[in-house]
């Protein structure tokens, strides 16, 4: 099993944790949504303090239409976060970015459970522990 405090990096942000695939919780970096000037007719677009790439897969993971949709792009930033406060290699990140389809809790699965809150954070929101009023 990983040791979530020993792969803390130097700069850890903090954020908001999330129980992962390996049943530890991982402090996930929460972004904090920017106003950034831009040369489109409004003259700025919202994105994140955590760089271009970071905004480009959360916007990725705000157009998905269904969780399926979404699943890509929420992994990709997950990792990406991930990485931010951790040291991981793809082996640890494959270990703890992984969700099991069995229910858990009520009708929510791991997997359900587990891209609802990696989105939540993602997207810079308060992450719950409860389903949503939606499944």
């Amino acid at each position: 099993m990983l040791d979530e405090k020993a792969l803390r990096r130097e700069g850890f942000r903090g954020g908001a944790g999330v129980v992962l695939a390996d049943g530890q919780e991982w402090v996930i970096p929460r972004p904090r949504t920017l106003w950034i000037a831009d040369d489109s007719e409004v003259g700025a677009r919202l994105g994140y303090d955590l760089g271009v790439e970071y905004d480009e897969l959360a916007r990725k993971v705000e157009e998905a239409v269904t969780i399926g949709d979404a699943a890509p792009s929420v992994f990709r930033a997950a990792k990406h976060l991930l990485r931010l406060n951790y040291s991981l290699d793809e082996a640890a990140i494959i270990e703890i970015l992984r969700a099991d389809f069995s229910p858990k809790r009520g009708d929510e699965t791991d997997a359900q459970r587990i891209a609802r809150q990696l989105t939540e954070v993602i997207l810079g929101a308060d992450v719950s522990d409860r389903p949503s009023p939606d499944g």
